[in-house]
């Protein structure tokens, strides 16, 4: 079985500064690349975001994953 494919937060800043949310994003690529449920990736990643930068990033990340992240997951299946 290949590997999924794991490039964090995918046409999007992982890291502001010193506040680093990129394992928050690979933990949602991994995710997708293992077929897991699409909205609970995105809810476990947005509450990832959330704890480390605070909710309106997660928000803002939430409604792009929302919006765009049915391409990333079908490519995955």
């Amino acid at each position: 079985m290949p590997r999924p494919a794991i490039d964090h937060c995918t046409l999007w800043p992982d890291r502001l500064g010193d506040v680093d949310w990129s394992a928050c994003c690979a933990a949602h690529d991994l995710a997708y690349g293992l077929g897991g449920d699409r909205l609970e990736a995105d809810i476990e990643m947005a509450l990832c975001v959330a704890s480390i930068v605070g909710w309106p990033m997660a928000a803002v990340m939430l409604a792009g994953v929302a919006a765009f992240g049915w391409i990333f997951h079908r490519r995955q299946r």
